[in-house]
């Protein structure tokens, strides 16, 4: 059940690996490496014990910021 923006990705990112997921004016970004690129930052977040607490994204608007919301939605903050 797609319940949630992270399950949706998921599901998503099975279906259409290659498929773009950002486009902006540097480029795109497909499923498959907007997944990994937002796990990873999810894993520094969840290495740095910061647990139920905001984080803030100060990023231009691009790709890379949406990465971010979805990597501190991926670690549970």
């Amino acid at each position: 059940m797609k319940n949630s923006a992270i399950n949706f990705l998921y599901s998503t990112v099975l279906k259409y690996p290659s498929k773009p997921c950002v486009v902006d004016s540097s480029g795109s970004i497909s499923f498959e490496v907007f997944f990994f690129r937002a796990l990873e930052l999810a894993k520094i977040i969840n290495q740095a014990d910061v647990i139920n607490q905001p984080i803030a994204v100060y990023l231009p608007k691009n790709g890379l910021a949406i990465v971010a919301f979805a990597a501190s939605l991926m670690s549970g903050n």
